[in-house]
């Protein structure tokens, strides 16, 4: 029972950032018109298999690491403060861990080749290990929100909004 009901905070937490990951991001990277272009929720848009396939054909990258970038969960494109094109890749964990971090970097370094622009990667999450801002130092691409999104069972309980974020 207690894996259903984890699994089943996980989905929900995963569905309420897929939601609002996108208008978070935009704010903290000052992106100006923000355009989804992938989600967990719809994963079958067009534009970002696309871009892979000309990638491929291009031979910027491979199969295998467009079934890699298939596997993230939010991709997202606006222009910073400096008027220039960049793509935002979103990786959502209950949990943030190392790995997320290191999958969000390999990710964003795919997407980076995919659209033959700069691309940031950002891990969403609600709680982390202690040791992973550190590897997120070491890792620049990488931005780290604490939502504190997620919806309580108890509708008395406040909500809070983003309680931290490391650059």
């Amino acid at each position: 029972m207690a894996g259903k009901f984890n699994k089943h905070i996980r989905t929900r937490y995963e569905r309420d950032v897929n939601r609002a990951g996108h208008r978070w991001v935009s704010r903290r990277l000052k992106l100006t018109n923000p355009e989804v272009i992938r989600t967990m929720a719809n994963p079958y848009r067009p534009d970002l298999g696309n871009l892979m396939i000309d990638a491929i054909d291009a031979g910027a990258i491979s199969d295998d690491e467009a079934d890699d970038l298939e596997y993230t969960d939010i991709v997202m494109r606006g222009s910073d403060p400096d008027g220039n094109l960049v793509h935002v890749l979103i990786e959502v964990a209950f949990i943030i861990q190392e790995t997320d971090i290191k999958r969000a970097a390999r990710r964003a370094d795919i997407l980076e080749r995919t659209v033959a622009g700069p691309a940031r990667a950002v891990v969403i999450g609600e709680f982390i290990f202690p040791e992973v801002p550190e590897l997120a130092d070491r890792e620049p691409a990488v931005l780290i929100y604490m939502t504190r999104a997620y919806r309580p069972l108890d509708p008395d309980r406040p909500q809070r909004s983003i309680t931290q974020a490391y650059p």
